[in-house]
């Protein structure tokens, strides 16, 4: 059956599985600052996730690239704002921006292996 551990194989994949995942760096909460870019913190590709408050006026952008310039859009600054939470990936290395307009970026973590 699935989601059922089975056999000794099973319980030894799942735990090389939660250890993985136990071990995955992350560089645990970010201090993002509106139009500022901010390098990848951990060192491999990961996952970037932002939670935004505001009014229904305010936008949201993101901008990814391999220096600080972050000239790729990914996230447009049509896009409204209420209470959003996003998230995107990140090559190892790169640079990120979140640009925020009548909003303000409440939280932001970024987690290895995304």
């Amino acid at each position: 059956m699935p989601g059922i551990i089975q056999s000794n194989q099973d319980k030894a994949a799942l735990s090389a599985q939660l250890l993985d995942a136990a071990l995955a760096p992350s560089s645990g909460p970010l201090t993002v600052v509106s139009g500022a870019a901010q390098q990848d913190q951990t060192g491999l590709p990961s996952e970037v996730y932002v939670a935004v408050t505001g009014a229904a006026a305010g936008t949201v952008a993101v901008a990814i690239g391999p220096t600080n310039a972050c000239a790729i859009a990914i996230i447009p600054a049509a896009d409204a704002t209420v209470n959003r939470n996003i998230h995107f990936r990140l090559p190892a290395g790169w640079y990120f921006k979140v640009t925020v307009v009548a909003a303000a970026i409440a939280s932001a973590v970024q987690v290895a292996g995304g």
